[in-house]
């Protein structure tokens, strides 16, 4: 999660405390804003996947798996091959997952013990993943998906090493992991704009 991020959380936090829930006015304001702002992620990430399903992009390109929880960060991810439109499906999947569990979890909090803050946090998060996707980018915004070469940058959440500098031999894995990468994306972008020029 980035400093930014983090910055947001603090604030909407330090917002919450200044509210009175022992109001039932405000409860219920704050669940019909938390079912209004979960409802309206869904729609996007619907839109998302119809634009994906129009859009017919049967371009070949080659993809790394992602890494399962508690992979090596050091094990080199087996590359596949797939489409444009099999891969942004992939990654839809993957952020819809992304905003169910905590969604769940935070309503099992909220049954449970009836705590408004997760909710109150999980408004500004959930919207925050979607908007920070590709496929945001790519089918909301309207960048061109030439910005956003595939593979795209994977998350292992047991990838600790991320967090500190790294230095003499993870170094020397990491650029030649990023090299390899590097020309994954520049071959995946080439076929990508012959095909565009086919059309």
């Amino acid at each position: 999660m980035s400093l930014s991020n983090i910055g947001k959380l603090a604030a909407v936090y330090a917002l919450v405390q200044l509210v009175d829930f022992k109001d039932a006015n405000n409860v219920a304001v704050v669940r019909q804003i938390y079912v209004g702002v979960q409802a309206a992620c869904w729609v996007v990430m619907l839109y998302i996947f119809i634009r994906i399903k129009m859009a017919r992009n049967k371009v070949e390109v080659q993809a790394l798996k992602p890494p399962g929880f508690g992979a090596d960060p050091n094990e080199d991810p087996a590359p596949y091959t797939t489409t444009v439109e099999e891969y942004h499906l992939q990654e839809l999947q993957a952020l819809m997952g992304k905003l169910a569990i905590p969604t769940m979890i935070v309503n099992l909090i909220f049954y449970k013990w009836q705590l408004i803050p997760p909710l109150c946090m999980q408004c500004l998060l959930n919207p925050q993943q979607v908007m920070d996707n590709n496929l945001f980018n790519i089918y909301i915004k309207g960048i061109s998906e030439k910005e956003y070469p595939i593979p795209w940058d994977q998350t292992n959440p047991m990838d600790f090493g991320k967090m500190f500098a790294q230095q003499g031999k993870d170094a020397h894995i990491k650029k030649q992991k990023e090299k390899s990468l590097k020309e994954m994306r520049a071959a995946n972008l080439k076929a990508i704009k012959a095909d565009k020029k086919l059309q």
